[in-house]
C-alpha cells in the first residue's frame, strides 16, 4: 500500500524504449481500490542534469544503473551514449569503469581512470539511492583540462556530494509535484464521491497521463452527478407512483370486498394460479397459499367438478369460459360465477387465463326463496274451490 519504484527497462508499448515506473495505490477503507502507475522517460533525468558542466569543454555528468547501463545521456556524446542507445545495445554501450563500480557499491570519491571512451580522465563519483535502487552519479573531465584548471575541479569534486543530493532532491520534488500530489488530490476527491459529494473537481495540469486520469475522473464524477440527479427525480416519481398504486390497490381491494368479486390469473406454462385477497376469502383458503389448477378443482363441489373441468377444457379450444357452480367452504356450500379470457401463443396453445370469481350465494338464495314462495302460492291457489280475484 506504499509508493513503489520500478527501475528502467525496455517497455513494449513505448516503442520498446526504456522507461521507469512509479506507482501509488488508492486506499479506501484500508483496502486498495486501484493502483495508479506513471511511466518516467529518460528525458526527465536528462533535464535535471543538463548544463551542470558547461564551464568545462570536456566535462561530463551522467547516471549509471546497477546493470551498468545509462540512466541519463552523456553530456559529451548524447547521440551515441544515450539511455536509449545503451538499452538498445547493452553489450557495447555500457559503463564498466572503476569509478562506476565504486559508486554502484555505495562508495564516493575521485580517481584518475579511463572512461567509456578509453580516455584518461579525472572522475568524481557518488551513489544515489533511487527509492531502493542504487544508481551511480559520475562527474568527469579529461585529465589535461583537469590539471589546467585543477582548482576549479577541486571545487567540482567537493561539490559532487552536493550535486548528488541536489539531483535526488530535484527528482523527489518532481515526483511529489508531478505524481504524488495529483494522486492525493484524486484520492481525496474519490473520498468525497464516496460520501456522495458529487460537486468535487480535480485540477491537474501535468500534460501527461496524470492529467488525462484527472480529466477522466472529472468526467466520471460529472456523469455520476448527472445520473444521481436523474436518479433522485426517478426515485421521487417512483415513490409518488408507489403511493398512487397503494391507494388504487386499496380502492380495488375495497371494491372487490364490497362487490364480493375476486380476480385470478392462471399461468399454464408453469401451472401456477394467482388469486387476489378477495378470491382467497371467497374460497376460504388462507391468503398466500400456493395454488395451481388442481387446488382450485379441489375447492369445487364434488357434484360440479366434472362440469367445471369439462368447461375449462373446452375453453382451451376457444369456447368462452363463463359458468356458475358450487364450491365447498368450511363445510358449507357457496355459489360462484366465473368468467375468464384466455391468451394463446402463435401455435394456438393457451398460455394464460385471466378471470374473475363472483360470490353469487345471496342471489342464488333469493332465487331459491322465490321459487319456494311461487310453489307455495301456486299450491294454495290450486287448492281453493272458488277463485279469488284481486283488483
Amino acid at each position: 500500500k506504499s509508493f513503489e519504484f520500478e527501475d528502467f527497462a525496455l517497455f513494449g508499448p513505448a516503442e520498446n524504449k526504456p522507461r521507469a515506473f512509479i506507482g501509488k495505490p488508492l486506499v479506501n477503507d484500508n483496502k486498495v481500490s486501484m493502483v495508479v502507475i506513471q511511466q518516467i522517460p529518460p528525458e526527465i533525468l536528462n533535464k535535471l542534469l543538463e548544463k551542470k558542466t558547461a564551464a568545462q569543454k570536456t566535462s561530463d555528468i551522467y547516471l549509471v544503473g546497477p546493470d551498468n547501463l545509462l540512466r541519463s545521456n552523456s553530456q559529451l556524446l548524447p547521440e551515441q551514449f544515450s539511455v536509449e542507445q545503451s538499452f538498445a545495445n547493452p553489450k557495447n554501450i555500457r559503463i564498466e569503469t572503476e569509478t562506476a563500480f565504486e559508486a554502484l557499491t555505495g562508495k564516493e570519491g575521485e580517481k584518475v581512470v579511463h572512461d567509456y571512451r578509453n580516455k584518461e580522465i579525472l572522475s568524481a563519483y557518488a551513489p544515489i539511492d533511487a527509492w531502493g535502487v542504487t544508481w551511480g552519479l559520475l562527474v568527469e573531465i579529461d585529465i589535461q583540462e583537469a590539471f589546467a584548471a585543477l582548482q576549479s575541479f577541486k571545487i567540482l569534486a567537493i561539490l559532487i556530494a552536493i550535486s548528488s543530493v541536489i539531483a535526488i532532491y530535484l527528482i523527489s520534488l518532481k515526483v511529489a509535484g508531478w505524481f504524488v500530489n495529483p494522486i492525493n488530490a484524486i484520492t481525496k476527491s474519490a473520498e468525497e464521491v464516496r460520501n456522495r459529494n458529487y460537486d468535487t473537481h480535480v485540477e491537474v495540469k501535468t500534460g501527461d497521463e496524470l492529467e488525462f486520469l484527472a480529466e477522466t475522473f472529472n468526467s466520471m464524477v460529472s456523469e455520476i452527478r448527472f445520473h444521481s440527479s436523474e436518479m433522485k427525480q426517478n426515485i421521487n416519481q417512483l415513490e409518488q407512483a408507489q403511493k398512487t398504486i397503494k391507494v388504487n390497490q386499496y380502492y380495488l381491494s375495497k371494491a372487490q370486498e364490497i362487490g364480493k368479486i375476486g380476480t385470478w390469473e392462471l399461468d399454464l406454462t408453469k401451472d401456477k394460479l394467482f388469486w387476489t385477497d378477495e378470491n382467497y376469502r371467497i374460497f376460504g383458503v388462507p391468503t398466500g397459499t400456493e395454488l395451481n389448477f388442481e387446488t382450485f378443482i379441489n375447492c369445487v363441489h364434488p357434484d360440479d367438478r366434472q362440469m367445471v373441468d369439462t368447461e375449462w377444457r373446452q375453453s382451451l379450444s376457444g369456447k368462452p369460459y363463463d359458468l356458475e357452480h358450487r364450491i365447498l367452504f368450511d363445510g358449507k356450500i357457496k355459489w360462484v360465477r366465473e368468467k375468464a379470457e384466455l391468451e394463446f401463443n402463435e401455435k394456438g396453445e393457451c398460455v394464460r387465463g385471466i378471470g374473475f370469481t363472483q360470490d353469487i350465494s345471496d342471489r342464488k338464495k333469493a332465487e331459491e326463496d322465490l321459487k319456494i314462495s311461487e310453489t307455495k302460492y301456486r299450491s294454495m291457489m290450486e287448492s281453493m274451490e272458488d277463485p279469488v280475484y284481486i283488483c
